[in-house]
């Protein structure tokens, strides 16, 4: 089961809600949730257990926030003008659950003796008041001795009173932002994980495409060739192709001409500048010493390299060379799954396209033990390499 969450969806949801996070932050939050979860379907966690991952992720976003961003920014002016830059400054943000919201302590990076430069509180829900006691600072992870320093400038041991009328500064945030913005991010983890075990049970019950359009194949190595699609539509992947087969002696590769019936080279498809960079993959090669057209979609040529370097499916040699762990010889029994997103391309005849977002191979291995490596291309583009053995 391979959970893919839809980072661009998830920011677009945040930021109808008045939380908007920087491009690609929200994987930040979709960590928090996973390690809180540890595999758990979000509806299995108690009522204790969920407030503690709200309160985790309404802390992250409070770090993530403009009004945290420009205090933080005005209290690092203040310590670069109160020490010599010999001996260096800074201000960390660190957080703490407090009574109806979120304390934030500004601080500098001392182990022993941090200097609180600040605080600030977010409330959860508008119209909350500010706490009457200030949470301890260990809950912030702050550790030693710590030093407040007042609004006067000077610097005490004491926990300085907290002030009758405090400071209201913008957050940047929507009035509501705190209090939905958390069941946001574990909403769309949820759905994700949904569409992954629904994938999964499809996968259980292969369909042969053999004698599918789009499904001609230059060797003999593929066993079954599988499409999946997501019941829970509007995710990270709209179909994922999935072929099983041995590996064996690379065969000769299709001509040009075959592939250009099923999808035109990017090229001939578009002029835009930002696609050129682009290349048609395969679900699975001729490397593997087999070749099918099913599949067939637009990847960075990073990526298509990648693929195509090896005496195995390219990236499995790159990743033995990294590691000196994946040995995959001819006759290896494979799974590739490559997952598929439908992208439009302006002034293109069909208007929209299939682009990879992720491909996963699976082997098993002479010893019995298996092995997954994973390619992964973020929405920008940007290709990495993953490999579990």
């Amino acid at each position: 089961m391979r959970t893919v969450v839809d980072h661009a969806a998830l920011e677009r949801a945040l930021e109808d809600i008045g939380a908007a996070v920087p491009a690609g932050d929200s994987a930040r939050l979709v960590a928090i949730a996973e390690e809180k979860l540890a595999g758990r379907a979000v509806e299995a966690l108690g009522a204790v257990e969920r407030q503690q991952l709200l309160d985790a992720l309404r802390e992250e976003l409070v770090k993530m926030s403009p009004g945290t961003a420009q205090r933080r920014r005005e209290l690092l002016a203040d310590a670069q003008a109160e020490f010599s830059a010999e001996h260096g400054s800074s201000v960390i943000v660190s957080t703490a659950p407090a009574k109806g919201g979120t304390w934030v302590f500004f601080h500098d990076g001392s182990p022993t003796s941090p200097v609180i430069w600040g605080e600030s509180f977010f409330p959860a829900k508008p119209g909350t008041p500010v706490p009457v006691k200030r949470p301890d600072p260990k809950k912030a992870g702050l550790t030693g001795s710590p030093t407040w320093r007042t609004t006067s400038g000077k610097f005490v041991t004491e926990p300085p009173p907290l002030p009758a009328k405090p400071v209201t500064v913008p957050s940047g945030l929507d009035t509501e932002a705190l209090e939905k913005a958390p069941d946001a991010v574990l909403g769309e983890v949820a759905r994700a994980r949904k569409a992954a075990i629904e994938a999964a049970d499809k996968q259980g019950a292969p369909i042969k495409l053999a004698a599918a359009p789009g499904t001609r194949r230059a060797g003999g190595r593929i066993a079954t060739i599988t499409k999946v699609y997501p019941t829970v539509p509007g995710g990270v992947w709209d179909e994922c192709i999935v072929a099983e087969g041995v590996t064996g002696p690379e065969t000769a590769r299709m001509p040009e001409s075959e592939m250009d019936k099923v999808l035109p080279s990017i090229g001939t498809l578009t002029d835009d500048p930002n696609l050129q960079g682009m290349a048609r993959m395969h679900v699975y090669g001729p490397i593997f010493g087999d070749e099918t057209l099913a599949g067939l979609a637009y990847g960075p040529h990073e990526a298509a390299n990648l693929l195509a370097s090896g005496s195995t499916e390219g990236f499995a040699r790159v990743g033995a060379k990294q590691t000196g762990r994946l040995n995959v010889k001819a006759g290896t029994p494979v799974k590739v799954s490559q997952y598929v997103k439908y992208r439009p391309v302006k002034g293109s005849l069909a208007g929209r396209y299939p682009f990879v977002v992720s491909v996963k191979y699976e082997y098993t291995l002479e010893s019995g033990s298996r092995a997954v490596a994973v390619i992964d291309i973020s929405p920008r583009g940007d290709v990495t390499f993953h490999l579990d053995h």
